[in-house]
């Protein structure tokens, strides 16, 4: 199915995005043809009937975005709001541009947020090991990842990168400490990542906090890096360009793989290439399904290379609603690769580094997508990979389905998940 989406990705959204999502309606990004001789320089001499429509919409300022060695993709942004769809289309006229499209809006995946020897691992995080003594919400025994099974094996690989797309990260926090590497902010366009809405932090700490401590809780990760790209506002809030760059700064500066709590409900030709980029250089990309409590998978999730992870309760079952949150809960359908716990987790603070009271519950991917795959490919590495070079998919996926995602070697769960 996830195919299938790819293939028709750019009809479906020539042919419909102005309802496909929100958008900022005073930017748009194209991407110029292969053969075009685009640079930054030539940018406002390159041909006529361009300039013409970029004189008649007042052109404010015009970026790079994406993969920034070819210098195709741009982000242009005007000084009033224009009629994005029919903009698109006298862009695409010109017969310079292998598509024009939108800035789309997308949003941080959760729902609400409540004011080993680590001080909580027994009370709270269920999601490692559950005996059924939760006491937040019902718990089943075992509706967990058997976490503490894999930690016997591996805590984590010291050299392996994982970035984090999202609001950013307290990067002092000790939980972190010594392990966080120069990162890079889209949102105010500067080098410091920090967070100032709370989501990145607490998905962060969830995936890659310090274990064995003494100290609040225990991430499923203790020792690999972490690449922190902000893409979000302190509303929780982006837009697809930011997530674009984030996308390729994370593969260029080393990441393996890639954590996005965060989604929007256009697709996109222009993040459906940042994600094949990714892809094409062995960065595993895992993004959380959304928080619709609906059949609609978000994007980037949807795509054919991403691993789409949607949410689980104490209990085993569906999140059909969160913490905080009645209203929503995970989403689910056909394009949906794996579930795992995602409400009751308890987390860090982004201006504390003794409050560990936070609460969240909502897609942060199921927690954090990352949080399973970043062991499971430390995982694969060490029981499966002779030789530098060789912890592929397979290795990987094998790794995450026995240890993160699920004890029981079946896909019943996910299954149902898709159906609902």
């Amino acid at each position: 199915m996830k195919t299938l989406i790819s293939f028709f990705t750019l009809l479906a959204f020539q042919l419909s995005f102005s309802q496909a999502g929100d958008f900022l309606k005073n930017q748009l990004i194209l991407q110029f043809k292969e053969s075009v001789n685009i640079t930054k320089n030539n940018f406002k001499s390159l041909d006529e009937e361009f300039n013409r429509i970029n004189d008649s919409v007042n052109l404010e300022s015009y970026e790079i975005i994406g993969n920034k060695k070819l210098n195709k993709t741009y982000l242009l942004r005007f000084r009033q709001d224009v009629d994005v769809k029919a903009l698109a289309n006298k862009y695409l006229s010109t017969s310079l541009f292998d598509f024009a499209e939108p800035n789309f809006i997308i949003n941080g995946h959760e729902a609400a947020m409540l004011t080993p020897n680590d001080a909580f691992f027994q009370a709270r995080q269920w999601y490692h090991a559950n005996s059924g003594t939760f006491t937040f919400s019902p718990a089943t025994v075992d509706a967990d990842m058997d976490t503490d099974l894999a930690w016997d094996i591996t805590q984590g690989d010291p050299n392996l990168i994982v970035a984090f797309l999202d609001t950013g990260l307290k990067l002092d926090h000790p939980e972190f400490s010594g392990r966080v590497i120069p990162g890079t902010d889209y949102v105010n366009n500067d080098a410091d990542p920090t967070d100032d809405h709370g989501h990145g932090t607490n998905v962060t700490g969830i995936a890659i906090a310090k274990g064995n401590n003494n100290i609040g809780y225990a991430g499923m990760n203790w020792n690999s890096k972490i690449l922190v790209c902000k893409v979000l506002d302190s509303n929780n809030l982006g837009v697809y360009s930011n997530m674009i760059n984030g996308i390729y700064f994370a593969v260029e500066n080393g990441a393996k793989i890639i954590n996005l709590s965060a989604g929007g409900n256009a697709p996109s030709a222009a993040l459906e290439t940042a994600v094949n980029f990714a892809f094409a250089n062995n960065v595993v990309f895992v993004a959380s399904a959304g928080n619709q409590n609906a059949a609609n998978i978000q994007y980037p999730a949807r795509y054919a290379n991403v691993i789409a992870v949607g949410s689980t309760d104490p209990n085993d079952r569906r999140s059909t609603s969160f913490i905080g949150n009645t209203t929503v809960g995970s989403s689910f359908g056909p394009e949906l690769d794996f579930v795992a716990p995602g409400n009751y987790i308890f987390g860090l603070s982004h201006t504390s580094d003794t409050n560990y009271s936070i609460a969240r519950g909502g897609d942060i991917a199921g927690s954090s997508p990352g949080e399973r795959f970043d062991l499971a490919y430390t995982f694969s590495k060490t029981k499966f990979d002779s030789s530098p070079g060789k912890a592929g998919p397979g290795a990987i996926l094998t790794g995450s389905c026995r240890y993160p995602c699920r004890r029981h070697p079946r896909m019943g769960p996910v299954l149902r998940f898709r159906q609902n």
